[in-house]
């Protein structure tokens, strides 16, 4: 029987979450890009990330959408079914580390995502003039110049690049395509793509974890109630709209007028 080689598309057990478990290594270098993050995602591969010397996550969503929304509405939906509440705790625990940090691409929007695992130091430097002599028609120049050390097979390095978001579906329930590289031969070129994006993004840190610990914190009885009344009655409290009067009976227009013009 023929078995794929470099394509992981989560059928068969063939999961991009188990190629992570596999490969990240104790005390090792990560970074991710991806368009979105779930918790449930991150929960998949958390024992392995959660040992990592540095991690790197940089999303980006498309225009109009919110990668932090959708981490949100992922928590909701699987409360009952994954305990995600749980899982946020945990998630804050991680990105709150000095080790681990979160950025959001401004744009354009890509599509693509990369898990870049056991990588060496990002170290890069710019030049301005970008000149080449190399006549191939898929080369693309780039500023950035890789100065960290050569990766070497016991480095360990791999990359998975493809559909697979950061997410539950991505990692291990959606049928997706991706290939995957456990020889280390595209960790630098993947490395400088991602350290381009990467230097042009937001810190959204602080952002992401006050979103996510708002989802597991525990409230007094009196501000879950006081929360319930203020919904049941906000709108007496907010008053009347501009150039109505404040009563609770309804008024025709021309009432309204008059009462605007007494």
């Amino acid at each position: 029987m023929t078995t794929f080689r470099y394509v992981v598309d989560n059928l068969g057990g063939n999961t991009a979450a188990a190629i992570l478990r596999s490969y990240i290594k104790p005390k090792s270098l990560c970074s991710i890009a991806s368009a979105y993050f779930t918790v449930s995602g991150f929960e998949l591969v958390a024992n392995q990330l959660e040992q990592c010397k540095r991690f790197r996550l940089l999303l980006g969503a498309e225009p109009g959408a919110d990668p932090l929304r959708m981490a949100i509405l992922d928590i909701w939906k699987n409360i009952d079914i994954r305990d995600s509440p749980k899982q946020a705790e945990r998630a804050v625990k991680f990105f709150s580390q000095e080790n681990v940090e979160i950025r959001l691409h401004p744009g354009p929007f890509f599509h693509g995502k990369t898990y870049i695992l056991n990588h060496p130091e990002p170290i890069f430097e710019k030049q301005n003039n970008i000149t080449t002599t190399e006549e191939s028609e898929r080369y693309r120049p780039t500023q950035l110049i890789y100065k960290g050390p050569t990766i070497t097979k016991s480095d360990n390095a791999a990359a998975l690049v493809g559909s697979s978001n950061f997410t539950y579906g991505g990692l291990y329930q959606n049928a997706e395509l991706n290939l995957f590289d456990a020889s280390g031969e595209s960790t630098i070129e993947l490395l400088t793509w991602f350290e381009e994006r990467w230097q042009n993004s937001k810190d959204i840190k602080e952002e992401f974890l006050k979103l996510l610990q708002g989802y597991y914190k525990p409230f007094a009885p009196f501000w879950i109630y006081a929360k319930a009344l203020y919904e049941l009655y906000k709108e007496d409290l907010e008053g009347p709209e501009e150039g109505k009067p404040g009563s609770t009976i309804e008024l025709a227009d021309f009432q309204t007028a008059g009462y605007k013009s007494a």
